[in-house]
């Protein structure tokens, strides 16, 4: 059974966030992208849309998480997600500044499944959402990722 997958994309700027739904659409994904701009915005929305309603919703997730962000940073809302048995269950993507093997080892021990590291080189987001389960496709319009029972994440 495939379900669709809804894209959060945890990014405080704005920009960063309209170039990359550019160019996962340019790349024939047509999910819904959904921008959260800071780290508590992206647990209240995990809280709010997330949590409690995986089984009802006919669709699963995947979060594009930046490490550096205000109010809450990413660490912390990995820290956060790790510690829900129903949150810790999204593939998790980290998007960092540092390609450094201590942190990026310690996102993995929190639950990341994958990482980017910015400068982001734009093909390494399908290559992360492969990494995670996910089937990304540029033919034809329409098509969008999903996330088949069998794949192992």
């Amino acid at each position: 059974m495939a379900r669709d997958v809804t894209i959060l994309l945890a990014e405080d700027n704005e920009g960063h966030f309209i170039l990359t739904r550019n160019y996962l659409q340019r790349q024939g994904i047509r999910n819904e992208i959904v921008w959260l701009p800071d780290g508590q915005a992206t647990l209240d929305y995990l809280t709010n849309h997330v949590a409690g309603r995986q089984d009802e919703d006919e669709k699963d997730y995947v979060l594009i998480l930046d490490i550096r962000m205000p109010k809450i940073d990413g660490e912390q809302v990995l820290q956060q997600m790790n510690a829900d048995p129903e949150l810790s269950q999204i593939p998790v993507i980290i998007l960092t500044c540092t390609g450094s093997g201590g942190m990026i080892e310690r996102y993995y021990e929190l639950g990341a499944k994958a990482y980017i590291v910015k400068p982001v080189k734009y093909s390494t987001y399908l290559d992360a959402m492969k990494k995670v389960g996910l089937y990304p496709s540029s033919v034809p319009d329409g098509v969008k990722l999903i996330k088949r029972d069998s794949v192992t994440v």
